[in-house]
């Protein structure tokens, strides 16, 4: 348990720092400021805030706890703050445009910009693969 709260400590103490160097260059007028990043920023500066999210990123713990004994400490990092960014991600279709993290827009609460890379990418959904590149690679012209 210490070294869990350890890490989740390390990866929002890093979240919480980088809030506080944009904020800072917004102040000093050497960063142009947005509603979405404000937003973003908030997340980790605001203490109940950021307090939720280390509880979801904690929750996320407790699910795969495997990943404790597998993973290298760095590749646990990693794989703390990769789930935590996409889960505040995908949480910003859930709010109103005002007060979303991400300037991403979204079509029947699918994200456009993942449409548009999805052909790109490999997906496995319960069992069955989809990738789209391989596919394409396979059948005749």
């Amino acid at each position: 348990a210490l070294f869990e709260t350890a890490l989740l400590d390390a990866v929002f103490a890093r979240l919480l720092a980088a809030a506080k160097e944009e904020h800072a260059a917004v102040s000093r007028e050497r960063l142009r400021d947005s509603r979405t990043k404000r937003n973003r920023r908030e997340t980790y500066l605001v203490a109940p805030t950021r307090s939720k999210w280390r509880t979801r990123s904690q929750r996320f713990l407790q699910r795969r706890r495997d990943l404790l004994s597998t993973l290298p400490p760095a590749a646990l990092y990693g794989a703390i703050f990769l789930q935590h960014l996409l889960e505040v991600d995908a949480s910003d279709a859930l709010f109103p445009e005002h007060s979303r993290r991400f300037e991403d827009s979204f079509t029947e609460s699918v994200s456009d910009q993942f449409l548009l890379d999805a052909t790109r990418g490999r997906y496995e959904v319960e069992g069955e693969v989809f990738h789209f590149a391989e596919s394409a690679a396979n059948e005749p012209e």
